[in-house]
């Protein structure tokens, strides 16, 4: 088995060897598409012949031709002839030496001939042919005549086949019997130009001709090199060799001019598909094919016309390949156009002069490392040279005298720490230029660069602060003192961009110990080719931050509006960026803080206490105003201080009175009492010994209070928020009744009998000072109570 595989597999290389591939045949797919185009021709050419013996069987009749074996040079025919209409003219053979040719089984019949010349039709109508014995008929010689009648298509002429019976005739020895190894009546065809000759062979070339430069095999990948005219077309042939046996060829045409209906010129890298009329002219071609390889070079060329869809033009650049696809309607005018296939690669190029006026159906255009603009619909006018060549990267240079462009999505860097995805937009300018050998290869300022962003977009400035967007933020660079600019050497873009972006977060830094939320970030942008950024005019507006209430029984987050203003951001090479701005925070009115429930604790050792639950409202009396206060971010680093005074509202809501002692400790009130404390809410209630049980009521209404705060970062960046006054209200809606009507009996008893004061002046006596002394101390507990309340509040963001 193994054996076997070797032997096939020797046999696949062997094939592989001797099979000639379609690049390697182009010159003579080039050569045989040229000649089968002819319409007119005239000039001259040597067709070389094999010596010795060739015989033909034609209808029954066996001729012998010898062609002199003994001559000193190579025999040869010259060829002297004019085809028009795509068919022969006229036409003159001499034959160097003679040649000889009998008609074998009639005695009396070879003919010696040097010349024949020949009708339109392809029939000889003269010639000195000479018979080779005395006394022979003319009937012999007419036949020979007839075997000798030229193809009148001149293609056949020019390919070296130029009798009707030439692939008839075969080599034999001299007694007639067949060679094994068959060599051609005519060997070589040339083309050479007399000294006083400008060219070797005029040709015009037919309309609806295709010519091949290179042919790709049928169901082949890639298409074929080729050309359709749409009028005459015309070739001046400068020499021309081709060898019939060997099937080796070379040729060169000192023009090949052309109007096309169309055609395909292209390789991976550049296809250039031409539209009706495109002019085309080839000032040098050449085509060969030997032992050495084989090529198709036509240089020096001149086109101008128009490509259609499906043409492109490749431009690598690191890390990311850029693609011009071509729409219909795109105009060209080339020079020094040159396209070569040979063995291994085809070539493509035009000189720098070259002018293209590109109708863009899609396009990737760089801005630099890792920044890219996809492009839609656009036009662009452009000074170019190009060499596109398989297997090598392109080397294109030049310039664009107009760059207007559709932006259909991208990524634009303007530093290591912004990646700004875009939606769409539009890209203009005068003065691009490209180098495919430099970095970045496109170098330039652009006019106007306006575009949308993606949600998710990422703007900051390197070690300093971060801004991820909502969607259809806006980014601009029009300035003409500095606009946005893509240098040679630089990383990233320069210029001055105006910004509009709808904010989803913003942080100071990594730490991200400050962020808002949500609003419009609107403001400049700076970068130079030193790589300094600046920001300037930059205001958040409309944003809010979360700010954290901690209170007893209680955590909540809020939201706040907050707006940057004037902000100011620099950031060099090497250094900690710095952001200052005005920070201003507003807490409006409406904004209820917290609704919080305090009691329900019964306490057996505590006189037998019971805490009810009770219900309150912490709000606002007027918008909290904070700032505008300088904030500063330096890296991570934030430094921020100031005061504010917050006038807030307790809002007692209303009760259904008293709450016996005996009743469910968590259950409703009852509704007794005193009618005035019936829409009261009783907070606690407590046995007096020998006296019942005390209810004490906090009334509905609302209560205001003021406090200081100073608030700031420390150098550990804690937001840090502390109390430094407090102003309570003057009185509290306490109430009571109970067990004090009992104390003021025993108390006024007590002083009658000391005191010898009639008894109902007593109790009236003591029944005030407890009143006033329960009474203080209620409101002393009361204030105690929101004192305590307002320290323990607490801030942080």
């Amino acid at each position: 088995m193994l054996t076997k595989l070797i032997f096939f597999g020797c046999l696949l290389l062997l094939f592989l060897r001797v099979t000639p591939t379609k690049a390697q045949e182009a010159p003579l797919d080039f050569y045989n598409s040229l000649i089968n185009s002819v319409q007119s021709a005239e000039g001259r050419m040597i067709l070389s012949l094999n010596r010795g013996f060739f015989k033909a069987n034609i209808g029954g009749k066996t001729f012998l031709i010898n062609v002199d074996e003994t001559t000193p040079f190579e025999p040869k025919m010259s060829v002297v002839f004019k085809y028009d209409g795509g068919t022969l003219t006229s036409a003159t053979l001499t034959f160097i030496p003679k040649i000889h040719i009998a008609l074998l089984g009639v005695s009396c019949a070879s003919v010696g001939i040097d010349t024949l010349t020949y009708d339109s039709d392809g029939d000889v109508n003269g010639g000195n042919p000479t018979f080779d014995t005395q006394g022979c008929s003319q009937a012999s010689a007419f036949e020979i005549n007839r075997f000798l009648e030229m193809k009148p298509t001149p293609n056949d002429l020019l390919s070296g086949t130029p009798f009707l019976n030439t692939k008839a005739m075969k080599s034999v020895d001299k007694n007639g019997n067949i060679k094994p190894i068959q060599k051609p009546f005519i060997s070589r065809v040339r083309f050479l130009r007399s000294e006083n000759q400008e060219k070797a062979l005029a040709v015009t070339l037919k309309p609806n001709s295709t010519l091949f430069f290179s042919k790709t095999n049928p169901g082949s990948p890639g298409s074929s090199n080729s050309v359709t005219t749409e009028s005459e077309g015309h070739v001046l042939f400068q020499s021309l060799d081709f060898d019939i046996e060997t099937r080796q060829i070379s040729g060169q045409l000192n023009e090949l001019g052309l109007s096309l209906d169309n055609g395909t010129i292209g390789n991976n890298d550049a296809v250039f598909k031409f539209e009706k009329s495109t002019s085309v002219v080839l000032q040098n071609v050449s085509f060969s094919k030997n032992n050495l390889g084989s090529f198709v070079d036509a240089t020096s060329g001149i086109i101008k016309g128009q490509l259609g869809f499906g043409s492109f033009l490749t431009v690598f650049d690191t890390p990311r390949v850029n693609k011009f696809l071509l729409d219909d309607g795109t105009s060209i005018d080339l020079v020094g156009f040159e396209i070569r296939t040979d063995n291994r690669v085809t070539k493509i190029s035009f000189d720098i002069g070259s002018r293209l006026k590109l109708n863009i159906r899609e396009a990737i255009l760089s801005l630099g490392f890792g920044s890219f603009v996809a492009l839609g619909s656009s036009n662009l006018d452009a000074n170019i040279s190009c060499i596109y060549e398989s297997n090598k990267r392109p080397k294109i240079a030049g310039s664009f005298n107009q760059f207007d462009a559709l932006i259909t999505h991208g990524l634009l860097k303007i530093n290591s720490n912004t990646e700004l995805n875009i939606a769409q937009g539009n890209i203009s300018s005068n003065s691009l230029a490209i180098n495919s050998a430099q970095s970045p290869i496109f170098v330039g300022s652009f006019r106007n660069f306006s575009v949308i962003l993606n949600e998710d977009s990422k703007f900051g400035i390197p070690g300093g602060f971060e801004v991820f967007t909502s969607s259809n933020g806006t980014i601009e660079a029009s300035d003409p003192t500095f606009p946005m600019q893509l240098s040679l050497g630089q990383e990233f873009v320069t210029g001055r961009f105006r910004l509009k972006i709808p904010i989803k977060s913003f942080f100071n830094g990594s730490n991200k110990k400050f962020a808002v939320n949500g609003g419009i970030l609107a403001g400049t942008i700076e970068r130079n080719e030193e790589g300094e950024i600046k920001c300037n005019n930059f205001n958040i507006t409309g944003s809010k931050i979360q700010l954290a209430l901690s209170l007893p029984q209680l955590k909540k987050e809020i939201n706040i509006p907050v707006d940057l203003t004037e902000g100011f951001a620099t950031a060099k090479p090497g250094t900690t960026p710095n952001f200052t701005a005005k920070i201003a925070l507003r807490v409006p009115n409406t904004l209820n803080l917290l609704t919080l429930e305090v009691g329900n604790k019964f306490d057996e050792k505590e006189h037998r206490v019971f805490y009810h639950k009770s219900t309150i409202s912490l709000g606002i009396k007027d918008e909290i105003g904070i700032g505008p206060a300088e904030i500063k971010f330096t890296g991570n680093q934030i430094d921020f201080n100031t005061s504010f005074i917050a006038s807030l509202i307790i809002d007692v809501p209303g009760g259904c009175g008293e709450k016996d002692f005996d009743d469910d400790k968590s259950g409703p009130c009852n509704g007794d009492g005193p009618d005035r404390i019936k829409s009261f809410q009783e907070i606690i209630n407590f046995d007096c010994p020998a006296a019942g049980t005390m209810h004490i009521y906090a009334k509905p209404d609302r209560y205001f209070l003021s406090m200081g705060f100073d608030v700031g970062f420390n150098s550990d960046n804690e937001f840090v928020a502390q109390i430094k006054t407090f102003k309570s209200p003057t009185s509290f809606g306490v109430d009571r009744d109970g067990c004090d009507d009992t104390l003021s009996g025993l108390v006024g008893g007590l002083l009658h009998v000391i005191t010898g004061i009639p008894l109902p002046v007593t109790v009236i006596f003591a029944g005030s000072v407890i009143d006033n002394e329960i009474d203080s101390f209620l409101q002393t507990q009361a204030f105690n109570f929101v004192n305590d309340f307002s320290k323990s509040v607490k801030l942080r963001l």
